[in-house]
């Protein structure tokens, strides 16, 4: 579990040895603040019980795996540099690590019991094998002179095909964009974690001139905020008695603009919810069990 107050820090300190001074113009102070709210004001209910979180990240949470990462680089840096200075090989996925070592298994054991004794909240277990498996890789070392690899496949996991017509091997990606251009040579279907992926690469680019060797979702995503830019968005709030107010905002555009250079400009209509309260807070109540009890009992 990741400690919170120290998790921040370690944050604030990532941010600082990159040379961010702001997040998508956010203050490094503002940043903080909101790492906090969502660390610390992590609520859940168990039992008909309201429990606040107090140590750690709430499950499932994007920002809570992100925190991790962040937290394991600031773990691992001594690590790291070690293997780089021996110029060895060294790898993580989120909390697996696989690393290569020509060093007895006296001095590698003793270098583990050292990592282990870093933090409190971060033990490591260390099976050491040939061949051994890192995520569905299998590795062996043959001879001390080359690496085998191999797909490995856990015995717990459900079996599968998968089936790629392919005469190269696949070459080396360097970032999600070369990635997203493979997977969609590979795979006809976008998943919604593609489009996500999509979404936040396009933020890195200026959609009026857009790279030729893009990723042609990110192009789509690219292309559309340029659509976006030259349309004009008017939201109001839903209620049934405003349903034909759509086609009256397009008609009363198109009477108010006609033969002028606005009437080139798209108008996107859409509609909001009605605020609700019981959207802002949470459904299930732990005392209306209780409630509904009393209401029940028979009066004096």
């Amino acid at each position: 579990m990741l400690p919170q107050e120290e998790s921040i820090f370690i944050l604030k300190k990532f941010l600082d040895h990159f040379g961010y001074y702001n997040v998508q113009r956010m203050s490094i102070e503002a940043v903080e603040q909101l790492a906090r709210i969502v660390l610390t004001e992590n609520v859940f209910i168990y039992e008909d019980t309201y429990y606040r979180q107090v140590v750690g990240g709430a499950m499932g949470s994007p920002f809570t795996l992100t925190l991790a990462n962040i937290f394991m680089w600031h773990w691992e840096r001594q690590f790291v540099e070690h293997q780089r200075q021996k110029n060895e090989l060294y790898g993580r996925y989120i909390d697996d690590i696989f690393f290569t070592s020509d060093d007895s298994i006296d001095e590698i054991n003793r270098m583990l019991n050292e990592a282990n004794s870093r933090h409190p909240n971060i033990k490591i277990t260390s099976p050491i094998s040939n061949p051994t498996s890192f995520l569905d890789v299998q590795v062996e070392n043959v001879n001390g002179k080359q690496l085998l690899t191999s797909v490995y496949h856990k015995e717990a996991a459900e079996p599968c095909l998968y089936s790629i017509t392919s005469t190269s091997i696949i070459p080396m990606i360097h970032d999600e964009n070369e990635f997203s251009i493979i997977r969609c040579r590979l795979l006809d279907a976008t998943s919604v974690q593609e489009h996500q992926r999509a979404a936040r690469l396009a933020e890195q680019f200026n959609f009026v001139d857009i790279p030729p060797n893009i990723d042609p979702l990110v192009k789509e995503k690219l292309l559309k905020r340029k659509e976006r830019a030259d349309s004009i968005i008017i939201h109001y709030t839903y209620e049934q008695r405003f349903a034909d107010y759509g086609r009256k905002i397009h008609q009363l555009w198109d009477n108010v603009f006609h033969g002028t250079p606005l009437k080139q400009k798209r108008v996107i209509v859409g509609t909001r919810n009605n605020p609700n309260l019981s959207k802002e807070l949470i459904c299930r109540n732990p005392f209306k069990k209780q409630k509904d009890i009393r209401d029940e009992s028979p009066c004096d």
